[in-house]
Order: C-alpha cells, then sequence, then structure tokens
C-alpha cells in the first residue's frame, strides 16, 4: 500500500504532482486541483468515493473499485461524466476507455498512451483524494457511526444557527484578508488556499476568543492553544465526545475507540 505520510511531506506540501508509475509501462502525475475547479472536483468526487461493499452481494464485494466503476456505477450519463471530470481534473488527460479490469488512457489519435490496473487506480484514486480534500481520512468507520455523525453536525450547524460558508465567501473572506482578486486565486492550488483561508479564519477566532478569557465580564475557563499547535482531530471526535447522543442511538463502546 502506499505511504501517505512520504508522499505528503515529499510532494502535498511543495504542491508538486505525484508520480504514479505503471507496471504496463510510463509514469502518471497526479495534480492538486485548482481554486476554480474545486467545485467541478467536489461534485466528481462523489463517484470516486462510494463504499462498494456497503449492502451488497458477494460478487461485488469481490469487484475492484475500477470494476465497480466499470459494471456497476457508471452506467447513467451522470456518472460517467463524474468519472471523466474527475480524471481530467487530477491526471490532465482527456480520453479515457475500460479495459479488462484496467483503465486504459488514450491520446490525442486515440493511440494507447497508458493502461492503469486496478490496483495502481486505487492508488492513483486515494493519492488524489488526500491531496485535495486536507481532512480527507479513509480510516474504516461503520456505516451506523457515519449516518451518526451527519445527523449530528447537521443538528449542531443548525442549533447554533450558523451554516458552512460558500466557497464564493470563502475566497471573499481571504481575499479582504490578503488583499489580492478572485482572478488572482482561481489558478493556485485549493490545497494551498484552504489551509490559508483556514490559518486566516482560526487566527481570527482565537484572538476573539483570547480577548473573551482576558475580559472580568466572562468567566471563560478552558485553556486556548494556538490553532498552529492544536493536535489534529479526526472527524468523529466530537461526536464521541457527546456520550448522550451515542447512548440514545443505542450505540454502546464508544468509549473504547481510540481516536
Amino acid at each position: 500500500m502506499i505511504n501517505i505520510e512520504s508522499i505528503s511531506y515529499r510532494y502535498f506540501c511543495n504542491l508538486e504532482p505525484v508520480p504514479l508509475p505503471l507496471k504496463k509501462g510510463g509514469e502518471l502525475l497526479i495534480y492538486p486541483v485548482k481554486v476554480k475547479d474545486y467545485l467541478v472536483y467536489q461534485w466528481a468526487k462523489e463517484v470516486m468515493t462510494i463504499n462498494k461493499n456497503s449492502n451488497a452481494c458477494i460478487e461485488q464485494i469481490k469487484m475492484s473499485y475500477l470494476e465497480f466503476l466499470q459494471k456497476v456505477k457508471c452506467t447513467t450519463e451522470e456518472t460517467k461524466a463524474q468519472m471523466w471530470n474527475f480524471l481530467h481534473l487530477i491526471l490532465h488527460e482527456d480520453k479515457f476507455s475500460f479495459g479488462n479490469n484496467c483503465l486504459i488512457i488514450l491520446g490525442d489519435n486515440n493511440e494507447i498512451k497508458y493502461v492503469m490496473k486496478a490496483k495502481e487506480f486505487d492508488d492513483m484514486r486515494r493519492i488524489a483524494l488526500y491531496y485535495n480534500d486536507v481532512d480527507y481520512d479513509d480510516t474504516y468507520v461503520s456505516e451506523d457511526i457515519q449516518k451518526l455523525a451527519e445527523v449530528y453536525y447537521e443538528t449542531k450547524f443548525k442549533s447554533s444557527n450558523i451554516e458552512a460558508p460558500s466557497l464564493e465567501k470563502m475566497k471573499a473572506f481571504y481575499c479582504a484578508k490578503m488583499g489580492t482578486r478572485f482572478s488572482e486565486i482561481n489558478d493556485i492550488p485549493f490545497r494551498e488556499f484552504i489551509q490559508v483561508y483556514n490559518a486566516l479564519k482560526d487566527e481570527d477566532l482565537f484572538f476573539s476568543e483570547r480577548m473573551i478569557q482576558c475580559s472580568e465580564k466572562f468567566d471563560y475557563k478552558d485553556n486556548l492553544i494556538h490553532p498552529l499547535f492544536r493536535p489534529k482531530k479526526s472527524p468523529y471526535a466530537d461526536l464521541f465526545d457527546d456520550a448522550s447522543i451515542l447512548s440514545q442511538k443505542g450505540i454502546a463502546g464508544a468509549e473504547n475507540i481510540n481516536f
């Protein structure tokens, strides 16, 4: 299995394309998606993040992900378009065709340029998702927990009367802080944009909380840690911290799960 941590140190943090050697010859490059293309990528990646083994027959479980796409999922115009856009954005290639449990990349004159086997396709898909989604984590979590997390965070947002900002609002915030324009950030990698955006946002929130902490009007006991030094949290950490929600759903054993 590919080592995402090693790839991250060498390529992700330098925003360089990741080479993927192919057994049939040649080498593909996996590119970071640009800001202007991120919403298309976000839509396209849906077809690459399906749990193919969920409520599936034995035959489907035995399939490679590539075979699953070919025989089961990519049978409509929309899913075919999702797959094409995903591959086009990360590989910078235009013509693709299914082979016998492999993906064929074609040249301008329909000549075969590359042949990607099922295992190489899995590696490519995993690298691309980790590269372009900074918080992506493919650690196995049961469907019950996934569904519970969706409800938990949706309820949490609604009860707090807040909503996640749109990409346009995020770009406006970034531009206001950095003194730049939309047109100037459209061509930078989304990975760079989102991490700078988060740093700017977290810095504002940190100093706001710091001011509250220093005020005599509020009893603010939390130990504030600068965002730069906070450990990375699992997307399910808050859920398991709230034992009441788990008990209401009858899910036991959360205290034994190590995040």
